[in-house]
């Protein structure tokens, strides 16, 4: 009898190291999954940075040209600062991002 309850007693650690296994197993998957997305992720916000970063330099060239003094009416002065105003708090925006 002792050594029917010694092989049973085998066949169940066998049965629990197969589940460990099993769940080590399902565990490195995930891993893997979870590196290919951060991979992913982290290449999307390259080109999204890579695309800010054009949009601020284009601000700047925007602002460089509204500030340019010109010949023009009351209501261009008035539309030129309006713009410059919104492209400055876009820029500041975009500085505040970046460095945070």
């Amino acid at each position: 009898m002792g050594s029917k309850d010694h092989m049973e007693a085998g066949l169940l650690n066998s049965a629990k190291l197969d589940q460990i296994l099993a769940k080590l197993d399902k565990l490195d998957t995930l891993e893997t999954k979870i590196d290919n997305v951060s991979a992913s992720l982290n290449e999307e916000v390259k080109k999204i940075d890579s695309k800010l970063d054009a949009q601020g330099a284009r601000i700047v060239m925007l602002e460089r040209q509204v500030k340019e003094p010109s010949s023009m009416n009351q209501v261009e002065v008035s539309r030129s600062m309006l713009l410059t105003l919104t492209l400055s708090t876009f820029r500041l925006t975009l500085e505040n991002r970046n460095s945070g």
